[in-house]
């Protein structure tokens, strides 16, 4: 599973705006209580990492799989907001 959409940055060459970016969790730590999830958008699935991005939540212990449940959490950042999965 990865998320698709159209991520844009800011970077010293001004706001660039990359369509299609691919972002894909890389790691997930904690535990019942807090999970940190790491994850990286990249250009196209092994293309450059664009942006790097970390969250935390409390899992939901009677809902989906931790790495869908990463997934949902990512979809609230603004960045991912209009993300499709893939």
């Amino acid at each position: 599973m990865a998320l698709k959409n159209t991520f844009k940055i800011q970077d010293a060459f001004g706001e660039r705006s990359f369509s299609d970016a691919y972002t894909k969790v890389e790691a997930i730590s904690g535990g019942k209580d807090n999970l940190v999830v790491f994850a990286r958008t990249r250009t196209q699935p092994g293309g450059a990492c664009l942006h790097e991005t970390r969250v935390q939540f409390v899992p939901d212990l009677g809902g989906n799989n931790f790495i869908k449940q990463a997934y949902t959490h990512l979809k609230l950042r603004d960045e991912f907001a209009n993300a499709e999965d893939c």
